[in-house]
C-alpha cells in the first residue's frame, strides 16, 4: 500500500497499471511482492516507468512522510466507514448539484458499480486485447 501511496502521489496516471501489475504478480502468478526484484520488475512492466524511476518510488516507500500519509488515508476511510478492503466510495456526476458518495465494498461490486454508471464490465483483467 505504501508503494501505491508513493505512486497515486507522483504519477497519479500510472496508478491503475502499477495496482493491476501488483495483483496480477500475487494473485494470478503466486509471486511475492516483497520481494525488491519482483516488485520492482512487476511496476516496470505494470507502468511503463523505467528502473529508476520504480526504485526511486520504493525508497519513497519506506520514508516516514509515506507511511503517514498511509495512515492518514487510512484514518480517513474509516472515519467514512470504511472496514475492509477493497472500500471505494463514488459520486455519481450529475447536474442536481451535490450528491453524497455512495460506498461499495469488496471486489464483488465492481460489476454493479459499472452497471450504475451504464459502463462495461470484463472483469478484474480488464478488456480483451485484440488480436489484430
Amino acid at each position: 500500500m505504501r508503494i501505491l501511496t508513493v505512486v497515486s502521489d507522483a504519477h497519479p496516471d500510472l496508478l491503475e497499471g502499477a495496482s493491476r501489475a501488483l495483483w496480477g504478480a500475487y494473485w494470478q502468478n503466486n509471486q511475492d511482492i516483497e520481494d525488491a526484484s519482483v516488485l520492482a520488475s512487476s511496476l516496470v512492466e505494470g507502468t511503463g516507468a523505467d528502473a529508476a524511476t520504480v526504485e526511486a518510488w520504493i525508497a519513497a516507500a519506506g520514508k516516514q512522510e509515506t507511511k503517514d500519509a498511509l495512515k492518514a488515508a487510512t484514518a480517513e476511510a474509516v472515519e467514512r466507514g470504511a472496514y475492509g478492503a477493497p472500500t471505494m466510495f463514488i459520486t455519481p456526476d450529475t447536474k442536481d448539484g451535490d450528491v453524497a458518495p455512495e460506498m461499495f465494498f469488496g471486489s464483488d461490486r465492481f460489476e454493479l458499480i459499472a452497471s450504475m454508471f451504464n459502463l462495461p464490465w470484463h472483469g478484474p483483467r480488464g478488456p480483451p486485447k485484440s488480436k489484430l
